[in-house]
């Protein structure tokens, strides 16, 4: 039973840095984009890259598994002040 839990957590951490490399290449993509300085008849900015809505929308998708694998309560704190 171990090695199965073993083998999940290894799953799962696999998936975090996946998440964390995917966050890292979407924030790179976003700043290229963003300190590109655009045409001077280009008011207002340009909208994200294919790249940038694909790297989100693999970013997602992993929290999302990652999520469904955990409590509630191992992604947000429950501390409450009245």
């Amino acid at each position: 039973m171990e090695e199965s839990e073993s083998e999940e957590a290894e799953v799962f951490q696999r998936k975090l840095d996946e998440t964390t490399k995917l966050l890292r290449e979407l924030q790179d993509a976003q700043n290229e984009r963003l300190s590109t300085k655009p045409p001077p008849n280009m008011i207002c900015l340009l909208g994200p890259s294919y790249k940038e809505v694909h790297l989100a929308e693999r970013v997602t998708n992993n929290l999302k598994e990652l999520a469904q694998q955990v409590a509630p309560g191992d992604i947000v704190s429950t501390y409450r002040t009245a």
